[in-house]
């Protein structure tokens, strides 16, 4: 159904032929051309079809890679068949029909697909280009231009798409998501199926609730999640911004200064344009969390009571926000890519460069082959953007217990007056296999598997951040609440 059918392939003479189905109409290319305004029926009605179509390709195994407009053919009754299957993979074999680096058409590539990895890819790339051709029915545009393939690109790979309701308002609000979750960056935040798209589609033409939720997962049931994950994390962020303390949680100066604000937001804001997503856990932590299950032996200093704030009870305050890793490879499968800003706690002695509580943001991809050459590429560009395109950046060799290997990365900046110096920026590295096996163990299954599986993971201060951002000399300056420091912000 909805896939155009082939009768027979063959040779004759020194030719190959396909004998396939005639479709007399047109492609939804020409259509759109001529019928500038579809009604959302028509668009629904469209895209179930193009989703049933592509689920029957899926359940026998096949890809294919190039869904866009031009590949649509509308019969005189309006049927849709899928056409062109010259870039179709086969997800068992994992063999392509068609050689090149970058397979697919760039507008409605996903961004597995424009990295150009053919062995990552799997059918969520169709549901990713069926929610851009949707985007398109509703909003007659497409949601990444540029002047060349390059740039289109790139904007697919580090910019977040346009909601259809900013370009078309009338556009109801759960089509928009419906739309929005097939195009995440993640495959793994997308509907899973084609099936799934299609049955979200039947319960809006039904007024019924959709399972997608705003925050890219699926809902446990009809109703409908108002407060996700990303909703709450930002309420209880805004609280600290202005002071007011969450119950439970220590109060300032845990609460990030206004100066680390501003560079966590913008920071969260180039990382979620890359396909990271927001992730939160406990502050009062306990130690497999916080320790054991990142390879952390139980004589590292780091576990001292003279490092670490514990309870009686054996709790302690986290020491980094990478327990925050920990418990969300606990609760979701690969890939995961997610980022986990937070206040972490120490027992330094106060300092003009040490404070005992400060504010981190780390970050976790974990999916198949992900490389280091990746690990690179991610920091590379996150730190050009944060510090200027210009900005040089260096790794060097270092140790952490829960990477391996692992660096510490530095970037040569100028202050004012001074000669250019290289500053310790933040630290990295390629998630060790130790730490994959904990997280087996803890899950009682092997979802994880060293073997199939790979991962970077990174942190960096955001008070350090602040400092190096605004010329800041004295983090104390961030907590004190002197009139003399503030007012040169106001």
């Amino acid at each position: 159904p909805n896939i155009v059918t082939v009768y027979d392939v063959g040779t004759e003479g020194a030719s190959t032929f396909i004998a396939m189905e005639y479709v007399e109409g047109q492609s939804m290319a020409d259509w759109l051309r001529q019928s500038p305004n579809p009604s959302i029926e028509t668009v629904l009605d469209m895209a179930a079809q193009i989703a049933s179509g592509l689920d029957y390709a899926h359940q026998h195994g096949i890809v294919h890679r190039d869904v866009k407009p031009a590949n649509l053919l509308l019969d005189q009754e309006g049927k849709i068949k899928l056409v062109d299957f010259g870039l179709a993979r086969d997800e068992a074999l994992g063999s392509i029909t068609r050689s090149g680096e970058l397979a697919g058409t760039p507008h409605y590539m996903s961004p597995e697909q424009a990295r150009a990895k053919r062995h990552v890819v799997d059918h969520r790339t169709d549901i990713y280009s069926l929610g851009v051709v949707m985007f398109e029915l509703l909003t007659l545009k497409r949601p990444f231009e540029g002047r060349s393939s390059h740039e289109i690109v790139s904007a697919i790979l580090f910019r977040e798409p346009p909601k259809v309701r900013s370009i078309n308002p009338k556009i109801p609000r759960d089509l928009e998501l419906i739309c929005q979750t097939a195009m995440a960056k993640v495959p793994g935040e997308r509907y899973q199926d084609a099936a799934a798209l299609r049955d979200d589609l039947d319960r809006f033409l039904a007024h019924q609730s959709i399972l997608a939720t705003h925050d890219g997962s699926r809902a446990n049931n009809d109703s409908r999640c108002e407060t996700t994950q990303e909703s709450i994390l930002a309420d209880r962020l805004k609280r600290s911004a202005t002071g007011r303390k969450a119950s439970g949680m220590i109060s300032t100066p845990s609460a990030p200064c206004i100066r680390s604000l501003l560079i966590r937001d913008e920071a969260i804001r180039i990382l979620r344009r890359m396909g990271f997503s927001l992730a939160d856990g406990p502050e009062i932590e306990d130690e497999f969390h916080c320790f054991d299950a990142l390879n952390t032996p139980a004589d590292h200093p780091a576990r001292n009571e003279k490092d670490t704030f514990y309870f009686d009870s054996g709790k302690l305050l986290r020491t980094h926000t990478s327990s925050v890793q920990i418990r969300t490879m606990e609760s979701q499968t690969p890939p995961i890519r997610i980022i986990a800003p937070g206040s972490a706690y120490r027992r330094d002695e106060i300092d003009a460069t040490h404070l005992s509580v400060f504010n981190q943001l780390e970050g976790l991809y974990v999916g198949e082959a992900v490389s280091l050459p990746d690990l690179k590429g991610t920091l590379e560009y996150f730190l050009r953007e944060l510090f200027g395109m210009t900005t040089e950046v260096r790794f060097r060799p270092h140790f952490f217990p829960f990477t391996e290997p692992s660096f510490e990365i530095d970037v040569k900046l100028q202050a004012k007056g001074q000669a250019p110096r290289w500053i310790e920026i933040a630290g990295c590295g390629m998630v060790d296999p130790a730490v994959f096996e904990a997280i087996n163990q803890s899950r009682k299954d092997n979802a994880f598997d060293p073997e199939k599986v790979t991962g970077f993971a990174f942190g960096m201060g955001l008070d350090r951040l602040a400092m190096i951002r605004w010329g800041i000399r004295d983090i104390r300056s961030l907590i004190e609440n002197d009139v003399r420091f503030l007012k040169q912000f106001a």
